[in-house]
């Protein structure tokens, strides 16, 4: 698997008739033009928008929770990789990977949410990372959403 660096963008916020706001986590692959969007609950684009922004949040939350376990045993955070999408039941879902050496040696991954993933990447300054299958999957899945954005419009 050819693991590509991306950037985070600021959080996405589109409104829709009829399904109201969906917040996405939008990265973008770091040397091409691919992007790639996920929908993540508006609090936590709060907090993304807050470190994108450098400054610190007041909440505690399970980004805080890993971040906590990774300093207090020592570990060192070595990179996010998403390349995961899930079905559960009728719904689909991107899962993270958080990859960690341990201070006694080893290696461990953690699973999370994208979004948490990221706000973990962001605040350690580790790479985050998208498999190319992913991206290409994802491609596929903006442009199904795009045709049914169209076909809502024009049946207006």
């Amino acid at each position: 698997m050819q693991e590509i660096s991306v950037t985070v963008l600021h959080p996405l916020v589109i409104s829709t008739e009829g399904s109201g706001e969906n917040t996405y986590l939008v990265l973008k692959e770091k040397d091409g033009p691919r992007t790639c969007h996920m929908m993540m609950l508006p609090s936590t684009a709060e907090i993304l928008a807050f470190l994108l922004e450098n400054q610190r949040t007041p909440w505690i939350t399970l980004h805080n929770a890993i971040l906590d376990i990774i300093i207090k045993t020592e570990a060192s955070l070595q990179k996010v990789v998403i390349d995961r999408l899930i079905k559960k039941g009728g719904n689909y879902r991107f899962e993270a990977l958080i990859h960690i050496d341990k201070k006694c040696g080893g290696h461990e991954v953690i699973l999370a949410t994208p979004p948490d993933a990221v706000i973990v990447a962001l605040i350690k300054g580790c790479p985050i990372l998208v498999s190319d299958d992913f991206l290409i999957l994802n491609e596929q899945i903006n442009s199904a959403f795009d045709r049914f954005n169209n076909m809502s419009a024009i049946s207006k």
